[in-house]
């Protein structure tokens, strides 16, 4: 059942990203300026769902710290980190999606036990193909890694 939610939110990021891919055809740090930089520091959306820093806005680059975040904190209180890593790879469906050089990545991720979501788009010399998968980032990625929290232990940036 995760392989296949997971597939879902991949594959429906990446039309999602494909819907932008005009933005980033001619320039694609123009395009990650675009959609990217201007639309999350700009908009008080995001602000609904998650609170962010935005450590580096460069220029074909963009930085987000996610210091707190509800699908962060929804998925930890119900011990359900692999669903909400399936949850979360619509994000790195999204960059796929939008130019074979753009790249995205997670330096630290609330479901994995980090304190804070740390994501990285970046526009890269080359193409690359496909990068990221579960065994990477998604569900997959918890095999190996210590379960750390208890109930009365909050992780994954959720402060009560």
């Amino acid at each position: 059942v995760l392989d296949i939610a997971e597939r879902m939110r991949w594959e429906t990021g990446v039309r999602i990203g494909q819907s932008m891919a005009a933005d980033f055809a001619e320039d694609p740090a123009a395009g990650l300026h675009k959609r990217f930089t201007e639309a999350w520091t700009k908009n008080p959306v995001w602000s609904r769902f998650c609170i962010c820093e935005y450590p580096v806005q460069e220029w074909g680059r963009f930085e987000v710290r996610a210091l707190r975040c509800v699908y962060g904190h929804t998925f930890h209180r119900l011990k359900a980190e692999k669903i909400g890593l399936a949850y979360c790879a619509i994000d790195v469906g999204i960059a796929e999606g939008c130019h074979p050089r753009m790249h995205m990545y997670f330096e630290q991720c609330m479901h994995k036990g980090d304190p804070v979501c740390y994501q990285v788009r970046e526009i890269l010399d080359q193409p690359q193909e496909l990068r990221l998968r579960s065994e990477e980032y998604g569900w997959r990625s918890l095999r190996h890694l210590p379960r750390i929290g208890t109930p009365e232990e909050p992780q994954g940036g959720y402060r009560p």
